[in-house]
């Protein structure tokens, strides 16, 4: 495969473009060379590495699909530095025999044919024939895993039976000199392994089979072709740094790269220093000038190296560039320039002044500031800043290696603690509030936030933790949770007091009230009836007010309770606006009903506080209108598929303001206090009326404009039932008021008020009346008694005994 060409016979590759060879490097990858793609592609096939590369053998294969060849090449002995390969498709390319009469051809140990001479019978890629060779006189050679068969006729074998011998020793030769020639082309060293291989080829060579001077010429030209690779092999030194890989592997560095010979010539730059230089415009000459600073350095010591910094005009930014040099010797010994490198420490120090920044930050910071290491054991402090030390009495050396839980004490919580262990091992964030202790020995509550810090890889290496004094917070927050507390006692001592106050005067006022219903009853004159009639409305007003306060008390102290009774809408609203028709017709106005049921419709809920808020929207409508009509409907609707019932009362009084809707609704409260003044009031109901509502799971709103009147609106939750699916359902019949229709009734009331038991004994005088003063009396009564009683009225709260517990012993039958 080697051609010699022109005056001086200097070699050069084949031109076949199928052929391929490659300069590999001690691990078997490709430096450079001619086809690589195709090589790669052989090497797939092959396990040669081991042979050559480690063992330093040759390596040669050849077959129907081409011809390869690798030798090692020698740093020194034993030692493998790298390696040339050679392949061809075909022994064509790589083998021109001398012409001959004589038929020839190359085959594998499979009998495949690699090469054929022109004229011969057996072709390139076919399998040998026997038969073929049996009418013929064929000589046959082996080497290595290769056959060189030469026939001819029986008349011309004998006269060329002189040349064979020749042929085969050139075919070896030419096989062995693809070997040598890229084994040469490495380097200066491999040019020295060619040598060697070159004496093996001669050793191995019989001399008793070269008979012609052609032969020996064949010899005496390859010392030619070692010592033109020798020569080629220093051109390849000396163009090293041409090389193409060499370039892109330079360029692809990230560090700046340039050398100067020994004259102060620029003779490289890498592609991070050209953009370097074309970014800050700078020349040759700087870089030269740059090379001579750094040699003066480096005169004096064995290796120099500086920090320089450059202006970039257009981002207004400043670059650190960190040079170093060293000289650039050839073949270890003789000095050819100087390399010199540059690291661009412009991120690193920017980065450096931001954290310097951060951190002279964080020391300075008013907040304790504690870093602690997850990954060593125990868990130690590596940094904590000033307000750490002034917060714990102690000093950083103090802190750091050991872990916080030096700070804690006796009276730390142990449940803080251990949330706080839980959140670290688990590497959880964490806030929380425990007892410390300083170095002197006092007391501090910690508000203490843990955060964990995790690395590029997501695992958490380490904890924040950030450090708050709150004692007098917390000190705070006890004095009002105490004050909270005591405000809730107060408040429920404040509810029990109206309730007991309330329930109080309410005694006296029905014992009033039913003296006048008494006194009503009795012939009286004009004049006394009207003043009957005027302490009557009195008493009735105050009543209402008492029963207000009362409900609010219960309301706040949690004892107002919402039942759920069966009763029938219709007549139940019916009643209510009949009982108000007296009061609107005294003021002259209009009462329109809107109440639309159907007949055989029952609800459930608590017509009780149904009715309370009804009369309620009613008696502050007929209260704050003079003249007009007073409307109210009630209905049902289905809302979010559940049944409500809405009442709603409209007047046309004096109206609300827009922006005091919302006031009214508050505790004793009303739109201005020229209101109480001219309508009385306590402000309670409409508050009442909302609290009632919510209790019941609805709501209540108001719509108004002042002087064209107001319109509420309550929506209330019920269930509605069929009066004919439900018939055991008995309705609440709040309209009608039964009489007793026997003559005479045992009745046993219980009551500690004398003038209730007398009003009593006087509405009932028609019945056999039995009284006792508390429970306890109650019970033993009914217990001696001889004869049952139909009816026991029973007093709530009284001495001894009350009418709750007697009730209870009563239904126990005790």
């Amino acid at each position: 495969f080697i051609i010699i060409t022109g005056p001086n016979k200097r070699p050069r590759i084949n031109n076949d473009n199928n052929a391929a060879i490659a300069f590999l490097d001690f691990s078997g990858e490709l430096i450079s060379g001619k086809n690589p793609v195709l090589l790669e592609k052989v090497f797939a096939r092959h396990s040669w590495k081991k042979e050559v590369l480690e063992q330093g053998q040759d390596f040669t294969f050849s077959d129907s699909s081409g011809h390869l060849f690798i030798v090692p090449v020698f740093f020194r002995s034993g030692f493998v530095e790298g390696a040339i390969a050679f392949y061809s498709p075909s022994y064509s390319t790589i083998i021109n025999l001398q012409s001959s009469d004589a038929n020839q051809i190359i085959i594998d140990q499979l009998g495949n044919v690699l090469y054929a001479t022109k004229h011969s019978p057996l072709k390139v890629n076919t399998k040998l024939d026997k038969q073929v060779l049996s009418s013929f006189v064929n000589y046959t050679t082996e080497y290595e895993h290769l056959v060189f068969i030469s026939f001819e006729s029986y008349a011309k074998a004998y006269a060329a039976v002189a040349y064979l011998i020749p042929f085969i020793c050139i075919t070896i030769i030419t096989a062995l000199l693809a070997s040598f020639y890229n084994t040469t082309l490495v380097s200066a060293l491999g040019s020295k392994t060619l040598n060697q291989l070159r004496e093996k080829i001669k050793v191995g060579f019989d001399p008793t089979a070269v008979s012609k001077e052609e032969d020996i010429a064949d010899i005496e030209e390859l010392n030619e072709i070692g010592s033109a690779f020798n020569d080629l092999s220093s051109q390849i030194l000396e163009l090293s740094f041409s090389n193409d890989r060499v370039i892109s592997v330079i360029d692809a560095m990230v560090g700046l790269m340039f050398v100067v010979d020994n004259n102060n010539n620029v003779i490289l730059t890498n592609k991070a220093c050209r953009n370097f230089m074309e970014e800050l415009k700078i020349s040759n000459d700087k870089l030269v000038a740059l090379s001579s600073e750094l040699q003066l350095l480096l005169a004096n010591k064995q290796s120099a190296s500086m920090e320089k910094r450059y202006f970039q005009e257009d981002v207004n930014n400043t670059r650190a560039i960190h040079w170093y040099v060293t000289p650039f010797l050839e073949a270890d010994v003789k000095q050819s320039g100087f390399v010199v490198v540059g690291e661009d420490l412009t991120t690193r120090r920017n980065l450096e002044a931001e954290l310097l920044l951060k951190t002279q930050a964080v020391d300075r910071a008013s907040t304790s500031i504690i870093i602690a290491d997850v990954t060593k054991q125990d868990t130690p402090v590596i940094y904590v800043n000033k307000a750490c030390e002034n917060l714990t009495g102690y000093a950083k050396e103090e802190f750091v290696g050991r872990n916080c839980r030096f700070l804690q004490g006796p009276a730390t919580q142990s449940e803080e603690i251990k949330a706080i262990n839980f959140a670290i091992k688990h590497r959880l964030p964490i806030e929380t509030t425990l007892l410390n202790y300083r170095k002197d020995g006092s007391t501090f509550y910690n508000q203490l936030s843990l955060t964990p810090i995790s690395d590029d890889e997501g695992q958490v290496t380490h904890y924040l933790a950030i450090q708050m004094d709150v004692t007098t917070a917390k000190q705070a927050s006890d004095y009002l949770q105490k004050a909270k507390t005591k405000a809730e006692e107060s408040a429920k001592l404040k509810s029990n007091f109206l309730a007991n106050m309330s329930h109080e005067i309410r005694t006296p006022m029905n014992g009033i009230y039913g003296v006048l219903q008494l006194l009503d009853d009795t012939r009286l004159s004009n004049k006394q009836q009207e003043f009957v009639d005027l302490a009557t409305r009195s008493t009735q007003n105050l009543l209402h007010i008492i029963n207000d306060i009362l409900d609010l008390s219960k309301i706040e102290s949690g004892n107002l309770a919402i039942e759920e009774l069966v009763f029938e809408p219709k007549p139940f609203f019916a009643e209510i606006l009949e009982n108000f028709k007296v009061q609107t017709s005294r003021k002259y106005l209009t009462l329109i009903n809107k109440v639309v049921f159907a007949d055989n419709i029952l609800v459930k809920g608590d017509p009780t506080r149904i009715r309370q808020v009804l009369e309620n929207l009613l008696s502050n409508a007929i209260k704050f209108t003079d003249k007009g009509h007073i409307a109210c409907s009630a209905m049902l609707v289905e809302e979010d598929n559940a049944s409500m019932l809405v009442i709603s009362v409209q007047d046309t009084g004096i109206g609300i303001a827009r922006n005091k809707l919302n006031q009214v609704f508050e505790q004793f409260s009303q739109e201005d206090i020229s209101t109480t003044r001219q309508f009385g009031g306590t402000g309670l109901g409409l508050s009442i009326c909302r609290q009632l509502c919510e209790l019941m799971g609805g709501t209540i709103k108001a719509n108004s404009e002042k002087n064209k009147g107001s319109v509420f609106r309550a929506s209330i939750p019920v269930k509605v039932i069929q009066n004919d699916l439900e018939q055991d359902a008995e309705p609440q019949q709040n309209n009608v008021t039964k009489s007793f229709t026997v003559k005479s009734l045992n009745l046993l009331l219980v009551e500690d008020n004398e003038i209730n038991q007398a009003i009593v004994q006087n509405q009932l005088a028609v019945h056999h009346l039995t009284i006792a003063n508390n429970g306890q009396q109650a019970i033993d009564i009914l217990q001696s008694a001889q004869t049952s009683f139909n009816v026991i009225l029973m007093d709530c709260q009284m001495p001894v005994m009350d009418g709750f517990q007697a009730t209870k012993l009563i239904r126990e039958g005790k």
